[in-house]
């Protein structure tokens, strides 16, 4: 009897903690959830998405990037919020607000492309400023872990693509002679 007295309100303060880190744990995994799904309404923001569009069809040079900057300020404009939106995402990422692998799998084939093409803008820009530091650091760690990613995607996409054509071509029957 003694050492129920003694244990019981010991085993009680236990539980209470294992139900507080439980819940402690889902809201933290609720509220990444949320910041995900937050951000990713962001990204499909139609100005974000115009914005990434014409960084992907009007930006390949450096020469480009300075055109549209002189020539369409507007759409300057739009491509220059398009890549601070992935600056925020891969800050979110560095932070551990957002997994990386969650991030990766919805927009890493676009974060690698944008890269490829933001790169010039992002040269432009830095001219723009004049500052003696270029600017999103973010952008500038995550693009190229992006493109390695999308790199090996890719690879692993096409090696399975092929296994299941094989098996496949296996699995048919042959095609009947004329």
């Amino acid at each position: 009897m003694e050492l129920v007295r003694v244990l019981g309100p010991t085993i009680v303060a236990l539980i209470a903690v294992l139900i507080s880190g439980y819940s402690l744990m889902s809201t933290k995994r609720q509220n990444r959830r949320s910041v995900f799904l937050d951000m990713h309404a962001r990204m499909l923001d139609p100005e974000i998405f115009r914005g990434r569009r014409i960084l992907l069809e009007k930006i390949s040079s450096l020469e480009d990037a300075r055109t549209l900057r002189k020539e369409q300020p507007h759409e300057y404009e739009l491509v220059n919020r398009a890549l601070a939106m992935l600056e925020v995402l891969a800050c979110y990422v560095h932070r551990g607000y957002l997994d990386r692998d969650l991030v990766l799998d919805e927009w890493g084939y676009l974060y690698a492309d944008a890269w490829t093409h933001g790169r010039h803008f992002l040269l432009a820009r830095h001219e723009d400023l004049g500052h003696d530091r270029l600017p999103w650091p973010h952008l500038r760690t995550f693009g190229p872990v992006a493109m390695a990613w999308s790199r090996d995607r890719k690879r692993k996409t096409e090696k399975a693509h092929r296994a299941e054509v094989l098996a496949l071509q296996t699995l048919a029957p042959p095609d009947p002679a004329p």
